[in-house]
């Protein structure tokens, strides 16, 4: 990776809507409902969320879109989405401040890059000397997630796209990188929103706290304390329902009988009794969390002490997540409020 050229592409409208294109595909596959993201039409500093501005997208985008065979971030986008959101945001310039702002992110990338590879080869070790890593386009935007990335072959070349948003710290482009290095070392690495996923962001975390990347990462995440949560979940739900992706979690109920309903399906016999006993508890406390601790005591009961660790109870949420996804509803309704706890809407 050491001798692969570096190119920039900042406040370009054309990347601006290959990035959008590819944004709207992940919608359209529900990786970023799966994983957790707040699908928003402004930008909010928060990890988990995405950025897609409110165009008015044609009939035509979203069918090309949904046809479209390609899930990769520098691929190419069928042209007919391509074009209309250039139209679209041909007169959405930048302003001085975010010009600024991603040219600050180019000199800290270039300041940094060569230690960076350095700690990369010593965290490693041989298997990072054996990418071979043509050219790194950097699309340096207002819009999308805080980083997406993708390593791709193009005949003899090996190409990798990464993007990072001007609205957020110029740490996280190297925050992008490890998870894209980390995602190329490994063996089937997976979609954002899999099982998967959620282990390998574990990983790429510890690495990010506990080595010598952490020089160069932004810092820990605290509790937004300026950011209504619930109400960007409310804002976030009715955009994506606007989009025509429908959010689904009212088809998840308790009947009469106090029987689990997901989709129509009763659900109960589908669920093992951990599983069971939380997704009933989130259901009967809709629109409120119900904290960690508290879920603990309802699944482990008196054995929770001994038993309960944020770690099981990932686990416990990530099948859940998955077995509904399973009947039929595609969209995420659970949702992980870091630091407090569970909340489905």
């Amino acid at each position: 990776m050491k001798k692969a050229k570096i190119k920039f592409c900042i406040a370009d409208v054309q990347s601006d809507a290959h990035l959008i294109c590819f944004n709207c595909k992940s919608l359209i596959e529900c990786f970023y409902q799966r994983a957790n993201f707040l699908v928003l039409p402004k930008p909010v500093k928060l990890r988990n969320s995405v950025f897609i501005p409110d165009l008015n997208f044609s009939k035509t985008f979203w069918k090309e879109i949904k046809r479209c065979r390609n899930l990769d971030l520098g691929r190419e986008f069928p042209p007919v989405c391509v074009n209309e959101v250039i139209d679209k945001i041909m007169n959405l310039s930048y302003s001085k401040r975010e010009i600024k702002k991603a040219n600050q992110i180019k000199i800290h990338f270039e300041k940094n890059w060569n230690k960076f590879l350095d700690v990369s080869e010593k965290v490693f070790g041989s298997s990072f000397k054996n990418i071979k890593i043509s050219e790194i386009y950097i699309i340096i935007t207002r819009y999308g997630t805080v980083g997406s990335f993708k390593i791709l072959k193009n005949g003899t070349k090996t190409l990798a796209y990464l993007s990072a948003r001007v609205d957020l710290p110029k740490e996280e482009i190297f925050l992008s990188l490890l998870l894209m290095i980390h995602k190329y070392l490994i063996q089937n690495p997976s979609e954002v929103g899999e099982d998967k996923w959620f282990l390998e962001m574990a990983t790429v975390d510890f690495l990010r706290k506990k080595t010598d990347f952490k020089k160069y990462m932004p810092k820990v995440e605290a509790k937004p304390t300026n950011i209504n949560l619930s109400k960007l979940f409310t804002t976030s739900a009715r955009y994506l329902k606007k989009l025509g992706l429908n959010f689904s979690c009212r088809n998840i109920f308790l009947d009469g009988n106090e029987n689990l309903i997901v989709n129509g399906i009763i659900f109960d016999n589908l669920l093992t009794p951990k599983e069971n006993l939380f997704l009933k508890t989130l259901v009967k406390n809709r629109g409120h969390v119900v904290g960690f601790d508290k879920m603990g005591n309802v699944i482990w009961k008196g054995n929770s002490y001994d038993k309960f660790s944020l770690y099981s109870l990932s686990k416990i949420v990530q099948n859940v997540r998955r077995k509904i996804y399973d009947a039929g509803i595609k969209n995420n309704v659970i949702y992980t409020l870091r630091g407090k706890g569970y909340l489905i809407r």
